[in-house]
C-alpha cells in the first residue's frame, strides 16, 4: 500500500495593496503650512491638487481617509469664506476705513534771482466713507434673508417655500400718456 504524500502550504505572502502608494504619507509640514494657506485664501481643491501634483479626487480620498485632513481642510475653508462673508456684509451695509491720500505740489520760488518750480509730495490722512451697495443688500437679504415668527423665511425669497401652492397674485400695471410732446 502506498502511503499518499501531505504537501504542506506555503505560507502566504502579505499583498501589497492595488494602486501608488499614496503621497499624503510623503507630506512634509511645509507642505501642508502650504495647503492650509492655500485653502484660508479661498483656493479650491483641483487649484491645490495642481501644486500638489494630485488629482482633485486623491484630495478627496485623503479627506475620507484622514480625519485631521478633514478637519483641517473644513476649518481653513471656513476662514476664506468668513473673510467673504464679512467683506459682502460690509459692502451691503456700508464701511470706512482709514487711508492716506498722496499728491504732488509745485511752488515757484526764487532762486538765485530765478524763478523756479520745484515740487514735492504732501500726505493727508484721512478717513473713506463708503455708502451701502442696494444690489449687495438685496443678495444678502436674498440669500440669507429674514425669518418671521413662525421660522418661515419672508418675502426676499427667489423662489416659494416646498409646499407652498397658493398662486401668485397678479399685477396689473396701466401707464397712461397724456402728451408725448414738449
Amino acid at each position: 500500500m502506498v502511503k499518499p504524500t501531505v504537501k504542506k502550504a506555503k505560507p502566504r505572502k502579505k499583498r501589497k495593496k492595488a494602486g501608488q502608494p499614496s503621497k499624503f504619507d510623503k507630506l512634509d509640514s511645509k507642505q501642508i503650512k502650504v495647503i492650509t494657506l492655500m485653502y484660508q485664501r479661498g483656493f479650491v481643491d483641483l487649484e491645490i491638487a495642481q501644486v500638489l501634483g494630485v488629482t482633485r479626487k486623491t484630495i478627496h480620498n485623503w479627506r475620507q481617509k484622514n480625519e485631521q485632513f478633514l478637519h483641517t481642510t473644513k476649518k481653513n475653508k471656513n476662514v476664506a469664506n468668513a473673510k467673504v462673508k464679512q467683506a459682502f456684509f460690509e459692502r451691503a451695509t456700508g464701511y470706512s476705513h482709514p487711508d492716506t491720500k498722496a499728491q504732488w505740489v509745485e511752488d515757484d520760488i526764487l532762486i538765485d534771482g530765478e524763478w523756479r518750480r520745484v515740487g514735492r509730495w504732501e500726505y493727508a490722512e484721512l478717513i473713506k466713507h463708503y455708502p451701502p451697495d442696494t444690489a449687495a443688500g438685496f443678495i444678502w437679504m436674498k440669500n440669507r434673508g429674514t425669518v418671521d415668527e413662525s421660522g418661515n423665511p419672508e418675502e426676499w425669497r427667489d423662489k416659494p417655500p416646498e409646499g407652498d401652492d397658493t398662486p401668485a397674485t397678479p399685477v396689473k400695471v396701466s401707464i397712461e400718456v397724456s402728451s408725448a410732446s414738449k
